[in-house]
């Protein structure tokens, strides 16, 4: 995905979001991307998890994923599954993950700089891993820690935090 600077320079946006649970493992923002940046973004992404790598990885025909990256990939014991040229239903949890981002955050803020973008990014990430998904029956990628309290919490003690400014709001019961 790509981002436009306030001075009309060109970000890319990698992400890496695992399809089982719609959580992103992996989001970074560069001027110049590489296989060299693309194979080690992969490669700290699943490195941090607790359970086994993953089997299969879904991506399309971009030049990025050269020579290093495929060779970092397979030696994380991972199976590099190409998507058929101009689909991008094959992909179809990516694409609408990159149009979210898109939607809800980035059309709603002008971006500096890649660190300025990193920073924008990460917060809504944190936003978007809480709130629910309808592909998960309305709960949210991070699971059981983020469901619902059991009781009504009465109006008077719910609290919004603001995400990004004010462009998003969480809310929360306030603790006594």
């Amino acid at each position: 995905m790509t981002i436009v600077t306030l001075r009309f320079q060109i970000l890319y946006c990698f992400v890496i979001v695992d399809l089982a649970r719609r959580e992103i493992l992996h989001i970074g923002v560069t001027s110049s991307p590489s296989a060299q940046y693309a194979g080690q973004s992969f490669v700290e992404a699943v490195a941090d998890r607790d359970n086994e790598n993953p089997r299969f990885l879904i991506r399309d025909r971009d030049s990025i994923y050269g020579e290093e990256f495929r060779r970092r990939v397979k030696n994380c014991g991972t199976r590099c599954l190409i998507t058929p040229p101009r689909s991008p239903k094959a992909n179809a949890i990516c694409e609408r993950l990159n149009e979210t981002l898109r939607h809800d955050c980035l059309d709603h803020v002008i971006v500096r700089n890649a660190l300025h973008g990193q920073r924008v990014l990460n917060e809504y990430v944190g936003y978007y891993h809480g709130r629910p998904h309808r592909g998960l029956r309305m709960q949210p990628p991070l699971g059981a820690r983020w469901l619902p309290p059991v009781r009504r919490v009465p109006p008077k003690d719910v609290v919004s935090r603001p995400i990004l400014g004010g462009l998003h709001h969480e809310y929360y019961a306030r603790v006594a």
